[in-house]
């Protein structure tokens, strides 16, 4: 069997829909399957589209699959128009956070052979856009895009914040609460560390974002690898993801902070099951009293450990071999149904 993974991101790009991509590949090609990846290419230009289609055709493979959307597809109609040929298969990442106009276009897709989802909430919501569509509808999770560290470190005094450095993420609440920390001062907690990457387009973004944080405890760290990352935050005493949405498991920094057993405090929105708030402290509304959150967690080592347990049992599950197995029945699922000529 051979998969041609079709992205517009992957690595060393900026982007949680490539790391992902390149995390499944791996995966699926230790367990023997052809993959390959298909991204360096002029996807904004829909001028390109016979472009396109012609270094398809050039390629030997039984599947197509699609990962949308990933950062660098921008308007791009390619994908929506490919969607239309047989031997498809799409992972959707973000409906439920797109744009409403953004929403409708993919309709296109609601006619796709088989379509991936990471969530049930994401399947639930395509569904109610594109109610005819019942059928060959697929949820697969997500895994850490982060290993898990030694549990035997030392952790320290350290607030994280791990990720993309781009709206609609919560950053500017993680410098709100470094102001908080500063003008309160704590016993427990010495500083805020952020640690992420920034997506071409976002320079300007996070000049701001450092500008406000200039004279408060913030330490940032970019670019670092995914093994520095895990030891970071097998450092770190706590976790703070204000996402506007609140979690969720198709977000794979929090996944990342609970395999690692860092208790972590998040908001909570549509999207966050039972499961994951359980291993979660809900984000009170304040700066203040988030603090306060942290300081009392902090100070309660037995409640601390409970939660750390729990995250990595939770975490746990999501294991990328398993997920690699789970794509492999769809792909064969789908040629069974649509066999290659």
């Amino acid at each position: 069997m051979k998969i041609l993974m079709l992205s517009s991101s992957y690595p060393p790009d900026a982007c949680g829909g490539g790391d992902y991509v390149f995390i499944l590949v791996s995966h699926l090609q230790q367990l023997g399957i052809d993959v390959e990846v298909f991204h360096n290419f002029a996807w904004k230009n829909n001028a390109k589209v016979f472009d396109f289609f012609q270094a398809r055709k050039e390629r030997d493979f039984d599947i197509a699959h699609w990962q949308y959307p990933t950062a660098n597809f921008g308007f791009s109609l390619i994908p929506h128009i490919n969607s239309i040929l047989k031997r498809n298969i799409i992972t959707l990442h973000e409906v439920s956070y797109a744009h409403p106009l953004h929403q409708a276009s993919y309709l296109p897709f609601s006619f796709t052979e088989d379509l991936i989802f990471t969530t049930s909430f994401e399947v639930d919501y395509f569904k109610r856009l594109f109610p005819w569509r019942k059928n060959h509808l697929h949820i697969i999770p997500i895994g850490s895009n982060i290993p898990k560290a030694p549990s035997s470190l030392n952790r320290q005094s350290d607030i994280l914040y791990f990720g993309l450095i781009t709206p609609r993420k919560g950053v500017e609440k993680v410098i709100d609460l470094a102001q908080q920390l500063k003008n309160d001062g704590s016993q427990t907690i010495s500083r805020v560390v952020i640690s992420g990457r920034v997506p071409e387009g976002y320079e300007d973004y996070y000049k701001e974002l450092q500008h406000r944080s200039e004279n408060l405890p913030v330490l940032w760290e970019m670019d670092l690898s995914a093994e520095a990352v895990s030891l970071r935050m097998a450092r770190a005493a706590v976790a703070y993801f204000p996402y506007p949405d609140g979690a969720s498991d198709r977000r794979g920094s929090l996944k990342a902070t609970l395999l690692n057993g860092l208790p972590t405090i998040s908001t909570v929105g549509k999207a966050t099951n039972n499961e994951l708030k359980n291993v979660l402290i809900p984000a009170a509304e304040t700066p203040s009293d988030v603090l306060r959150q942290i300081e009392t967690l902090v100070q309660d080592n037995i409640a601390w450990k409970q939660l750390a347990e729990r995250s990595v049992t939770y975490a746990s599950q999501f294991d990328w071999t398993e997920i690699a197995r789970q794509h492999i029945q769809v792909y064969e699922d789908h040629l069974r149904r649509y066999p290659k000529h």
